[in-house]
């Protein structure tokens, strides 16, 4: 049966409580706002997640964590030179670090919806017309297949009523805003990657966001969520090897290991 985490209010203190979609107010269960958190394979992360602590603070909405497994991705070939874009080992590392996260979301009473599909638009739609989403926030892109898929989405969503708001967070050491000059603006950025280098080394470096405290997050099946879900997800993915006595270092996948 769905459930869902609701917060109630007694004697001036707040409590969170499982309850079924049965015993919510009509109200409840149908209009909340859902902020959504939209986890690619490079930010499988809590500590230092810049969407993920925008999404939380928000008042008034509920949040939904969710990690498209691309099937382009995991199953698919190079555009150029049409060699498999995921190995084995990658997609263990992969799976590896998206159950990790699945289990610490579930330590803080939240979900990670795991889904496989071929178009992150068509699924935000569909997830449009199940929620009232209010954004979709995420890291940005800056590759040109990925930022295809981002402008896809982007109209996907503003289609819906809803938007996607996008965040470099900690996608390098320094911070694109804190460099002092705009990288997009050819006729500031350094002409050489070692001048580049030298400029950003004497840039300040960002303290790490600390992992928010989580609201509540929409009602999910079962299947949506957890270890079957990711099993289901990964089916279709390259075979995994088995491991290797002779390898010296053995690399596991998540935030807790690393």
């Amino acid at each position: 049966m769905a459930r869902r985490w609701v917060r109630s209010v007694a004697k001036g203190q707040s409590a969170q409580r499982l309850v079924t979609l049965k015993s919510l107010p009509e109200e409840l269960a149908e209009g909340d706002p859902v902020n959504v958190v939209w986890y690619k394979w490079s930010d499988l992360r809590l500590l230092d997640h810049e969407p993920l602590a925008r999404a939380h603070a928000r008042p008034g909405h509920l949040v939904l964590h969710v990690h498209l497994v691309e099937l382009s991705l995991l199953a698919g070939l190079s555009r150029v030179g049409k060699v498999p874009r995921c190995s084995g080992p990658r997609a263990r590392f992969w799976r590896e670090a998206v159950t990790d996260l699945s289990q610490r979301l579930q330590h803080r009473g939240q979900h990670l919806m795991v889904c496989a599909v071929d178009s992150p638009a068509d699924f935000f739609i569909q997830l449009c017309k199940r929620f009232p989403v209010a954004s979709v926030f995420a890291h940005c892109e800056f590759c040109d297949e990925e930022l295809k898929t981002e402008a896809l989405v982007r109209s996907a969503l503003l289609s819906c009523g809803a938007k996607l708001e996008t965040f470099w967070g900690g996608l390098t050491v320094v911070h694109r805003d804190d460099l002092g000059f705009d990288p997009a603006d050819p006729a500031q950025m350094p002409m050489f990657k070692g001048e580049f280098n030298g400029l950003a080394k004497k840039r300040p470096i960002r303290e790490a966001l600390p992992i928010p405290t989580l609201s509540s997050p929409p009602s999910l099946n079962e299947s949506e969520c957890g270890s079957e879900a990711i099993k289901a997800a990964f089916s279709i993915g390259p075979p995994v090897p088995e491991p290797d006595s002779r390898q010296v270092c053995k690399w596991e996948g998540g935030e807790t290991p690393a």
